[in-house]
């Protein structure tokens, strides 16, 4: 079975696919006794007391930066790169020709 599942959808009209998820369930418990004993799962508090909130967008995906912070951010590094560039071609390397020309 293939199928398209939008998460922002209505999705009452897959009854193949419900279907197929008990035949799944009932395959992945054939031979299971009861249920199976879980360990308690921790409390909120853990690790930390403080929770933080997260900065969800419409679409109900967490918010990081925008691509204009981002592009901002890698300008800086770029320039200094071909700052670095540029001071090692016209200061080590045109030293290095004038010292080879005076020679001659």
């Amino acid at each position: 079975m293939r199928a398209e599942v939008d998460e922002m959808e209505d999705d009452s009209g897959f009854a193949c696919r419900d279907k197929w998820a008990k035949d799944i369930e009932g395959i992945m418990n054939k031979g299971q006794k009861g249920t199976p004993e879980l360990e308690p799962v921790c409390e909120w508090t853990e690790p930390l007391k403080e929770v933080y909130e997260k900065n969800l967008g419409p679409n109900g995906q967490e918010l990081g930066l925008d691509a204009k912070l981002q592009t901002e951010t890698m300008v800086l590094p770029v320039l200094a790169a071909i700052a670095g560039v540029a001071y090692y071609y016209f200061v080590v390397m045109k030293k290095g020709e004038e010292g080879r020309e005076g020679a001659n």
